[in-house]
This record gives structure tokens, sequence and C-alpha cells, in this order.
């Protein structure tokens, strides 16, 4: 490789947010190698990391005449960071016009965004004798497991000579969507290695089924918690009109030195709004406020619904108005109601 490029090869460690991907991009335009499809590809991993804008990215996607695999591929993990499932199916069936085959990383990313019809592709397997390796296997247990047959989903499951902890957690949440608590819980205690993830998923199945008590046994037993962890619990309460329970988690979840996130937030001020007590729901905002954390308008409509419950027009009025332009959708989704 020529000393340039070996040059760009170790500036790609030092690309840490966008400012510094477009400087790296400029040197690669400034070397002609933009539209080769290794740097096009790195350039597109990037992207995804960096939450880049779509339309830098697409641009960058574009600029490859003859995409291979590895960009498509990239351009499909980048379509899933951002949730673009229509993207992620048109830009699959685009791949195939192409003539390319996809590969294992591909499959998974398809299969989680064709929703219901993820499950399809698991006979399309069979009839082209395509191997289900395990990254496709384990998306085709979390497509049973949330649209079922769940049988379907056990049976693979059943198959696998090697279950990683992805694969049990697919299947035991699986279970919990179908309602399936004793299944879920036999699978539990059956898992030779549980993660963080799995005790989250006992947390939410219990909490969903209104069993406040197992849900916070579970809590209570896990090993480490997350940010997730805590959000899953508090949200149990929050959800099943435990104010009190709530608002003492919250306490105990910052007195560990958990950051909090948005998730929690919305819990919180719910949890306010139900026993009338902004002036706590306005601390937890400007805690979160201090640690950088943004309020989205799931935020602000939670703290519209507290300040209207509570007699607060004038704050009432002036969240609303703070949710802007820019969140124009929201406000028509989320907030009428409250405004009113």
């Amino acid at each position: 490789m020529p000393q340039f490029c070996s040059h760009l090869g170790s500036g790609v460690l030092g690309v840490a947010n966008i400012p510094q991907l477009q400087q790296f991009h400029a040197q690669l335009i400034q070397h002609a190698l933009h539209r080769h499809d290794y740097w096009v590809a790195r350039l597109l991993a990037f992207c995804t990391r960096l939450h880049a804008p779509q339309t830098y990215t697409c641009r960058i996607f574009d600029s490859a005449h003859q995409p291979s695999v590895m960009v498509f591929t990239n351009m499909l993990r980048y379509y899933s960071k951002c949730g673009a499932n229509n993207e992620i199916l048109t830009l699959f069936e685009e791949m195939h016009k192409c003539g390319l085959k996809p590969d294992a990383c591909a499959y998974p990313v398809v299969i989680k965004a064709a929703g219901k019809g993820g499950v399809l592709f698991h006979s399309l397997f069979v009839k082209m004798g395509i191997d289900c390796g395990k990254y496709i296997r384990n998306a085709l247990i979390n497509a049973y497991g949330k649209h079922g047959p769940i049988e379907s989903g056990r049976q693979l499951f059943d198959e696998m000579t090697e279950r990683s902890v992805a694969d049990w957690n697919a299947i035991i949440s699986g279970y919990w969507n179908w309602g399936s608590e004793g299944e879920a819980k036999r699978l539990f205690d059956l898992m030779p290695d549980k993660n963080v993830i799995t005790w989250t998923t006992m947390v939410t199945g219990y909490s969903k089924m209104k069993d406040l008590e197992n849900a916070r046994s579970y809590f209570d037993r896990m090993p480490e918690k997350s940010v997730v962890s805590w959000n899953a619990m508090l949200s149990g309460y929050a959800q099943n009109g435990f104010p009190e329970e709530t608002l003492s988690l919250f306490n105990e979840m910052v007195g560990t030195g958990i950051t909090p996130d948005e998730t929690t937030l919305v819990a919180v001020i719910s949890s306010c709004s139900s026993c009338g007590d902004p002036v706590l729901a306005e601390s937890a905002v400007k805690t979160l406020g201090d640690r950088g954390v943004r309020l989205n308008p799931f935020i602000k409509t939670a703290l519209l619904d507290l300040y209207a419950k509570c007699g607060r027009l004038e704050k009432a009025q002036k969240t609303f108005n703070e949710l802007g332009d820019t969140a124009l959708a929201d406000k028509r989704v989320c907030c009428p109601n409250d405004a009113v």
C-alpha cells in the first residue's frame, strides 16, 4: 500500500466525532480513494457509530459506483441503528437486483426490519439451502418470539448445539411476550450464564404481568444493574400505579451513582404527576440537565401532563411552546389533550 494509504489507515483510529469524520472523508477525496469500496464501508461504519446525518451517510453510500456486499451491509446497519425499516427493505431489494448475495451479517438486520414478515425468511432459507448461522438463528428466534409462533422459535433453539447468552435471552424474552411465565422462569433457571439483560428481562416480564413483588425480587437479586435495569423496575412501579415506590427507587438509583436517562425521567415525572408533586419533578429535570441529558418530546409531554394536572397552566403552556416547530409531529400525536 502506498505511504499515504498507510497514513490514512492510521488516521482512522483518531476519528471520534462528526467533524473528525468529515476531515478524514476530505483526505480520502483528496487522494481519490473516496469511491473505493473498502473506504466507503469504513466511512459508513463510522456514520453508524457516530449517528451521522442520514443525508451525509447516503451521499457516502452513493459515491460507490458498484457497492460491494460489505458496503451494502454497512449501510443496512446504519439504517437499522436509525430504525429506518422501510429503507432497509428497499436497500435489500436493491442489493438483490445488483446480483449480490447477502452475508450472515446482512440477513439478521433485514429479518428484524421485516417485522412479522421476518419469520418468512426461515422457510426461504430451508428452501434455498442457506445455512442459518448463529446470527441468523438468533434473529429468527427473536422474530418468532415477537410475532409467533413461539413454538417455532423454541424448535430452532432446541436444535442449536451451542447456545450463546443472546440465544437464551431471545427465547426467554419470547416466552414473556406470549405470557408464558412458567416457561420463561424454567429457562431462566436452566440458563448456565446469565447477564444483566437476562435479569432485566425477568424484571420487565413480571412488571408487565403486574407482579411487582416478583419483579422486585429479581431486581434485588441482580449481581449488577445497568440504567436499563433500573428503568425497567421504575417503569414497572410507575405504570402499575405505585408513585411512592417509584420515587423511592429513583432516589436509591441516584444514590448508587447510576446516571439517569430520558426513560428514567419519564417514569419519575409520571409518578410525580400521580401524586401531584411538580417540585420533585423539576428537581429531577434539573438533575438530568446538569448531566447533559437532552429533554426529548416524550419528557416534555410528561411534564406538560404534570403541570396541567397540578394547575400550573403557565408552565404547561411554556412547555408546550418549547416543543418547537421541529417537534410539531410529536405535538399533534402526544400533546393536544394535555394542552387543552
